[in-house]
């Protein structure tokens, strides 16, 4: 598992991590969210031993990665897809990194057809597409078959294809009983396939919960309502919200403030025929939005 406490790390006048605490448990997919500058990044290269923390701790297993005897086997990273040697084939970069733990051919040819790559594995990754150069990463992180697994925004390239692969491979991970940590940006993709989410601002824990507590602490349910009658149940429901918009371009009422059951209860008090009554959930993206306004760093304006 990985514990990570009180883990600050400062560049000069800026606090890219501030006190950060969290664990990390195995057989779960954590998603690690933030607005860009949050300090994912620094967060993860803290735990790989890439910075050291100006204080606080990053322990793997009860200690920090430079005191692993063989890293490969405890912990894997993709921090970086470009991170290879663009005169070597994909095999014989993943070969060096296998024999630096004493490991056999035999796991190089497996993980490159773990991630689909055993085609092309004689190749530079230099030609690679970014997605494919994703599946390397991966690829390398697997290569000691280790029970952590750290991932940055690895679904970055890929395709319809490979995100559905992606989707499958990371539950795969985590049902094996691996802890599984990915960072990214793409919130749907995150939605299906986290478990729980760690989320930071301004290298400060937000939030630490799981994807439907999240969104469900941003509020913002919504009922839908389509009616043959909407002037009329607007009128009656406006009477217990204020929270009543009527879509005419999709012909349905939008209700807040008033649950679906309440709803209903009033149409059917009054008379009036209902069609359609539905709740909408805020998405995940709408939520992380949300809860992380104050802690975005660089916000453009709209008109």
């Amino acid at each position: 598992m990985i514990t990570v406490q009180q883990l600050t790390k400062r560049y000069g006048s800026s606090v890219a991590v501030d006190h950060l605490g969290f664990s990390l448990e195995p057989g779960q997919i954590t998603g690690f969210l933030g607005p860009n500058g949050a300090g994912k990044t620094t967060a993860m290269r803290l735990i790989m031993g890439l910075d050291r923390p100006d204080s606080g701790s990053a322990l793997i297993n009860g200690r920090p990665y430079r005191n692993l005897v063989r890293p490969l086997h405890e912990i894997g990273a993709l921090l970086d897809a470009r991170h290879f040697h663009a005169g070597r084939s994909a095999f014989n970069h993943l070969f060096a990194l296998a024999r630096s733990h004493g490991i056999g051919r035999a796991r190089v040819d497996e993980v490159l057809s773990l991630t689909g790559l055993e085609a092309v594995g004689h190749k530079s990754p230099g030609a690679y597409s970014l997605g494919m150069t994703q599946r390397l990463g991966i690829a390398a992180s697997l290569i000691g078959d280790p029970p952590i697994l750290i991932l940055d925004e690895p679904m970055n390239g890929l395709d319809a294809q490979g995100m559905s692969w992606m989707r499958s491979f990371l539950k795969q991970l985590a049902a094996e009983g691996r802890t599984v940590f990915i960072s990214s940006h793409l919130m749907s993709e995150v939605a299906q396939v986290a478990d729980r989410l760690i989320v930071i601002g301004r290298g400060r824990l937000v939030a630490d919960t799981t994807v439907a507590d999240f969104v469900a602490k941003a509020g913002g349910i919504t009922i839908l309502v389509r009616t043959p009658d909407p002037a009329r149940l607007s009128a009656v429901l406006n009477q217990f919200t204020e929270l009543v918009e009527f879509d005419a371009e999709q012909g349905i009422l939008r209700v807040s403030g008033l649950e679906l059951k309440e709803v209903g209860d009033l149409a059917a008090a009054n008379g009036i025929v209902v069609y359609e009554l539905s709740e909408q959930h805020p998405s995940l993206e709408s939520a992380f939005l949300r809860l992380t306004h104050d802690s975005i760093e660089y916000a453009g304006k709209t008109s």
